[in-house]
Order: structure tokens, then C-alpha cells, then sequence
């Protein structure tokens, strides 16, 4: 009977993983303001330990060297427990200091190195190997104002009801996914290009050129 189960649950994680959508996005049932106009957000929820995220992120780099300028990608890393709630203020503390092109690192730090950044020690060896002053990163870690920046992201992850990651909305208004968009990655970038051209012609935005397919 057991057997039987696990069966049944794997057959079942075949099927969710190779449905395919009727369409590729969806729209939210309400809008996330932007936060300057003819600015165009692209919002990734993401989790440092999801393979899934880890996989995305390569795709993501090679996209973001070619976006306009006013495109921008905003990283929101998911927090569930303790260990992805430490992961997540790592993020907003470099993301403040100017160094956010150190997110692949830390994905790199996770699944290649083995180094989970569950104690302060690896913390620090990896601040120290990436030339970040241990002082002015943890002044900032412990700061109000990364307080309030978890805690405003934390609200608006309840606000979108998310059922899988990676997740992204652009323009605060369309939602797609590599499931959404075939559990292909690049097919989820593709995506992102044309809800973002949607999203300009809609808000009168200038039109933009995109290279990434």
C-alpha cells in the first residue's frame, strides 16, 4: 500500500510538471504600483534554496546585461523559516550596500560550496572572500530599515497568495512562471519580454527593444 502511494505521488508531480497552460501568464485581480512612472518593474519572488531559482538565476544575469534602462528587476527572496529568513536579510543587506550582483554567489555558496550561512562564522568568510566590511554589513543587517523592507515584501508575498516559485510580475499587473511557460526557462524569459511590451503599449510607455530570446 505504501509503495502504492509513492506511486501515485510521483505520477502525480509528473503530470503537475508536464501539464501545459492554455496561457503562458495571468493577471493579477489587482495592481502593484509602481514606484516611478515610465518605469517598468519585473518582480522575482525567488528562495536561495529552490533548484528551481537556482537554475533561473543564469538566465536572468544574461537578461538583465541587455534591459533598457528603464526596466528594472527587483529581487524579493522568499522566507519560510528560520534558515531562509537569515538568507533573505543577506539579500536586502547587499542589495543596500550596492552589491547585488552578488546573488549568484550566494547561490553558488549554497549548492557548490556547501556553505548554508546558518552561522555567523560562514557568514563572515564568505563577507570576508567578497571584500564586504563586516562592520558596515552588519550595521545594516541588524537596521530598521532592513526591518521594515522584510516586513513590507513579506505582506505583499501573502498579498500575491504564491504557489510556486520562481514567480515573476511585470509591471505589477502580469504574473508568469516556468510552469506557466512550459517549465522551459528561456521560454519563461520570452514571456517577461512580451508581457513587458504589453504592459508599455498599454501605459503608453515608450517601446522596448529587447535582444534576450
Amino acid at each position: 500500500m505504501h509503495t502504492k502511494i509513492i506511486l501515485l505521488n510521483i505520477i502525480f508531480t509528473m503530470f503537475i510538471q508536464n501539464m501545459v497552460y492554455a496561457k503562458s501568464y495571468e493577471t493579477l485581480t489587482f495592481e502593484i504600483p509602481q514606484e516611478k512612472e515610465n518605469i517598468i518593474e519585473v518582480i522575482e519572488f525567488f528562495s536561495y534554496i529552490c533548484p528551481h531559482c537556482n537554475n533561473m538565476e543564469l538566465y536572468l544575469q544574461e537578461w538583465e546585461k541587455n534591459i533598457q534602462d528603464n526596466i528594472i528587476l527587483k529581487r524579493i527572496p522568499i522566507a519560510n523559516n528560520h534558515h531562509s529568513q537569515i538568507l533573505q536579510r543577506i539579500y536586502f543587506t547587499i542589495e543596500e550596500l550596492g552589491k547585488t550582483n552578488l546573488n549568484i554567489e550566494i547561490f553558488i555558496e549554497l549548492s557548490k560550496n556547501k556553505n548554508y550561512f546558518k552561522k555567523n562564522k560562514e557568514i563572515k568568510n564568505w563577507l570576508i572572500r567578497n571584500r564586504i566590511p563586516i562592520e558596515e554589513f552588519n550595521k545594516i543587517y541588524n537596521s530598521f530599515s532592513i526591518e521594515t523592507k522584510i516586513k513590507k515584501y513579506n505582506n505583499l508575498v501573502k498579498l500575491c497568495n504564491l504557489t510556486t516559485i520562481p514567480v515573476f510580475i511585470v509591471g505589477g499587473k502580469y504574473l508568469t512562471s516556468p510552469i506557466l511557460a512550459g517549465n522551459k526557462y528561456n521560454a519563461t524569459i520570452q514571456e517577461i519580454n512580451k508581457l513587458i511590451a504589453k504592459y508599455c503599449i498599454e501605459k503608453n510607455i515608450p517601446s522596448i527593444n529587447s535582444n534576450i530570446n
